[in-house]
Formats: structure tokens, C-alpha cells, sequence
């Protein structure tokens, strides 16, 4: 093997290996993003596929229209795609890598389905939620002791050990992105994904337009994968210093609240101390005040014997 070849593959499958696939998405379209090329060649060569969506897609406001909107936007992708429509989990978005369903539900649904080959987000991922259902994939009892692991790359490129040519799914994967109209409306995302999978024919030969990358584990290497990788404590180190930054900010939001009051006060002060000057000079140039002066010069007389 050459050096070059340690780091990225120098040829392309047509197809991962699977005859029942499951896919775990994090969000209503990352199952496209990441291999919808993949899955529409599985779907063609007549594979099982299940694909199970987990968030709500709600975003961080929880906004219920949105979720609705994305659901169907991932419907329609997989009838472009030719497989069937996924399940939705609807855990909330956001929210994945705490959440105590996370598991137990990947768990149950394995057991279940029973998947010969199983993709799920890569654990060098950025997004929280994909970090999340990657480590709970790898993590799962319940995967068959026959299943295949293969990682995928959405937002954050892999260290690949598969590439799969589908320069002749491009075209239906891109008629596929172009249904999350609700994504492609905050960024390009059919873009970057699509520049990624051209990206990844850098070392293939040059008639293949698009590829997409794996890190594929066979049964017995994910259990050493995992132990030498360590995602969780990474992610876990990750959120400690988030919540340290977000303490940090709060701290500093209530200093500089306090701070706005102390003006605050300082202003009505110095407002107060210059009503009270403007009284005491409307005083001391009233004709009253002036009548007067000798009364006050005496009384201040007397005090002084």
C-alpha cells in the first residue's frame, strides 16, 4: 500500500454492502446530504432500507410549522431517491445529546429491524445532534452481531476507508436536495454538498463526477474503533467548556446589567444635584434672598460668640 493510499481510497465501489440497511439521521435531510447517492444505488439493487429520522427538525425555537414542512420535505426527497418515506422520531432538535430516549430508541429499533448494514452520522462531526446518534450508534447492544458500521459526513469531512461512485445517482441526489427548500433558504447546503462529493473524486479516475465517502467498520472493529477514538469523552469536554462559556456569559450579562443600574443611578444623581443647584441659585438671586442679607450676617454673628 502507498502512503497516499493509507489516507483515502484510490478506487470506488458502485454500492456499500447490505442487504437491510438502516440509516440514522439526525435531521430531516441528513440522510441525503450524507448518502442519499448511496441509498438511491441500494434502493436500486434491491435493498431493504429503513430510515429512521430523530429530531423534530424544529430548531431551537421549537417551531412546529418548521417540523412539519421538513417531515415532508424528506418524504418527497426519498420518492426521488426511489425508497420509502422514513419514520420520524420527533425528539427535539437540539437537544439530542442529553436526551435519556436517545438510546433506548436506537436500541429497540435495531433489535427490531435487524440491519445487515447500518449508517449513521461520523463521529468527527461538528453538529451536536450527529455527534450524538453517531456515539449512540456505535454505542448500541442491540446492533446485530453480523452488521456492518458506516459512517457518513455531512457538515465536517471524514477520514475515509470507502468511497462509492454515484456519478450516475448526481443527478436524482441533487433533485433530492433541492426539496429542503426550508434549509436551502438559510444556506446552500445542496452546494456544499455537492462541491464535497466532487471534492471526493480527487483521487479517482477522472470520468467519476461524484463520489461519497464511508468509514466503513466491519462487525469486529467497533468495539477497538470506538476505544481508541473516544468520541464521548471528546463531546463530553466539548459541553463542559460550552457550559463553562455559557456560565461565563451569564456572569458577565449580570455585571453588566448591575453596571447599567449603577449608571442609572449615577445619572439620576447627577441630575438631582442639578435641579438642586438651579433651586439654590434661583434662591440666591431672589429679591427676598437680598433683603435679607443683613439678617444673615448678623445671625451669623452671633453664632460665631
Amino acid at each position: 500500500m502507498s502512503l497516499e493510499r493509507f489516507f483515502t481510497p484510490y478506487q470506488a465501489d458502485t454500492r456499500l454492502p447490505g442487504d437491510v440497511v438502516a440509516v440514522l439521521a439526525p435531521h430531516p435531510d441528513d440522510e441525503v446530504f450524507g448518502c442519499g447517492g448511496t441509498l438511491h444505488a441500494l434502493a436500486a439493487a434491491g435493498a431493504e432500507l429503513h430510515i429512521a429520522v430523530i429530531s423534530d427538525g424544529a430548531g431551537l425555537g421549537q417551531d412546529a410549522a418548521l417540523a412539519r414542512q421538513r417531515r415532508a420535505e424528506s418524504c418527497e426527497a426519498a420518492r426521488c431517491l426511489g425508497y420509502p418515506p422514513p419514520e420520524f422520531w420527533e425528539l427535539p432538535d437540539a437537544r439530542l445529546y442529553e436526551h435519556p430516549a436517545l438510546q433506548p430508541r436506537i436500541d429497540a429499533w435495531l433489535a427490531e429491524v435487524q440491519p445487515t448494514l447500518l449508517l449513521a452520522p461520523s463521529i468527527w462531526e461538528m453538529h451536536r445532534d450527529h455527534r450524538a446518534v453517531a456515539e449512540a450508534a456505535l454505542s448500541s447492544e442491540q446492533r446485530p452481531a453480523h452488521c456492518r458500521v458506516a459512517l457518513y459526513e455531512v457538515g465536517q469531512p471524514l477520514q475515509p476507508n470507502r468511497l462509492v461512485d454515484i456519478t450516475a445517482q448526481r443527478e436524482a441526489k441533487q433533485r433530492a436536495m433541492r426539496c429542503f427548500a426550508s434549509q436551502l433558504a438559510v444556506q446552500a447546503y445542496d452546494r456544499h454538498i455537492s462541491g464535497l462529493n466532487a471534492f471526493r473524486t480527487y483521487t479517482l479516475p477522472i470520468d467519476i463526477l461524484a463520489a461519497e465517502a464511508f468509514c466503513l467498520l466491519e462487525p469486529e472493529e467497533v468495539a477497538p474503533f470506538l476505544a481508541s477514538r473516544q468520541p464521548q469523552a471528546i463531546t463530553r469536554v466539548v459541553h463542559e467548556a460550552e457550559r463553562a462559556e455559557q456560565a461565563t456569559a451569564h456572569r458577565q450579562e449580570a455585571l453588566e446589567a448591575e453596571l447599567r443600574e449603577l449608571r442609572g443611578d449615577n445619572t439620576r444623581l447627577a441630575e438631582r444635584c442639578r435641579d438642586l443647584e438651579a433651586m439654590q441659585r434661583a434662591i440666591q438671586q431672589s429679591r427676598s434672598w437680598q433683603l435679607t442679607r443683613p439678617l444673615r450676617w448678623l445671625a451669623e454673628r452671633w453664632r460665631g460668640n
